[in-house]
């Protein structure tokens, strides 16, 4: 192998895909790259095939280049996978082969994920090439919402290898301080609020929750174009509502933006209200306190119904329209349940 030191350079690629349709897809690259101070041009061709059939895929190519020092390297192989999932659990083992200048080389792997979000990770993989030891590893990933940690170990001929790593990062804010995966000095970085409101998942983000504040990380945005942000209502916790799921925004490069969703945590009820035998009128107001002490408010749709979220246990709900008033008292029993309480009352 010939190093270059660093120069200026040109690099030019050109590449052809090609759908076959049931016979897979062909994808034909070629690279040169022309150096200023006068070396010698290395050039490059790859050609790969892949197909996939039902859970079983099959890969092939071929690697031809030719390096400063006018050497020829040529490289031929194929790869099979066979991914056995069933909602985020599953397993999935594939085998390569490939060989370079007639030397082979066999790589096997396992590749288990123990749980439906992916958080866990195991991968044992086995290798060898002629004329050389073989090698074994084992790793251990975790992904979640405020790092990413990982152990390995392998071992090859008389060589054995133990790591073990942690990567995050941490974002000061307006709300404090938020532990959030790698982040990057150039890729934006979005925080998303929840206020209060723990274990919310983010849609886009696989593994990304708010933390106990209700804070979370999103990082590596991209930057001035269109980022859309979500939350998973299905992580919603029972009594907790939301005022709105999906943000988009555009973030500069290297930004820290805040993006705060408006969240509610409580009862909620679905109150059929009469007033002096006859329903209230729709457009009417409804306000009742919720456990931080500030004002809950909702429309009357027709029928006197009203829907209401982040209600205490029991309270006194006001109702107001033109000129006319009444209130009426509830006690929803703590259910804590998705479905709403559902009662029709009096209001005087």
């Amino acid at each position: 192998m010939v190093i270059i030191p660093p120069t200026e350079r040109t690099v030019s690629i050109l590449s052809v895909v090609q759908s076959l349709g049931e016979a897979g897809n062909l994808s034909v690259t070629g690279r040169r790259e022309s150096y200023w101070s006068g070396e010698k041009n290395l050039t490059g061709v790859r050609v790969n095939h892949n197909i996939g059939f039902g859970r079983v895929s099959l890969n092939t190519w071929f690697d031809q280049s030719r390096t400063v020092d006018n050497k020829e390297d040529k490289i031929a192989g194929m790869s099979v996978s066979v991914a056995l999932y069933e909602k985020g659990r599953g397993v999935s083992l594939s085998s390569r082969l490939s060989g370079e200048n007639g030397r082979l080389t066999s790589q096997n792997s396992v590749n288990i994920s123990p749980t439906e979000d992916g958080r866990f990770a195991l991968a044992a993989s086995t290798g060898k090439t002629e004329g050389k030891s073989s090698l074994q590893g084992l790793q251990v990933n975790y992904s979640g919402s405020l790092s990413e940690m990982s152990a390995g170990y392998y071992s090859g001929g008389d060589n054995h290898r133990l790591n073990a790593g942690i990567r995050g990062g941490l974002v000061a804010h307006g709300r404090g301080i938020t532990a959030g995966r790698r982040l990057s000095m150039e890729a934006p970085v979005a925080v998303i609020s929840t206020p209060g409101i723990s274990g919310v998942r983010i849609s886009s983000r696989a593994n990304v929750e708010t933390d106990y504040f209700g804070n979370a990380i999103v990082s590596n945005l991209q930057p001035y174009q269109k980022n859309q942000l979500s939350l998973d209502v299905t992580s919603l916790k029972p009594g907790v509502d939301v005022t709105e799921t999906d943000r988009t925004i555009v973030p500069a490069r290297g930004g820290v933006i805040p993006v705060i969703f408006g969240v509610s945590a409580g009862e909620r009820a679905l109150f059929k209200v009469m007033y002096r035998s006859r329903p209230v009128p729709m457009g009417a107001v409804a306000s009742v306190k919720d456990a931080a002490g500030n004002d809950k408010t909702a429309f009357f749709a027709d029928q006197g119904q009203v829907y209401m979220t982040g209600m205490n246990t029991q309270g006194v709900v006001r109702v107001n329209w033109g000129n006319a008033s009444c209130q009426f008292s509830y006690d929803t029993g703590g259910r804590g349940e998705q479905v709403p309480y559902n009662n029709t009352v009096e209001c005087r």
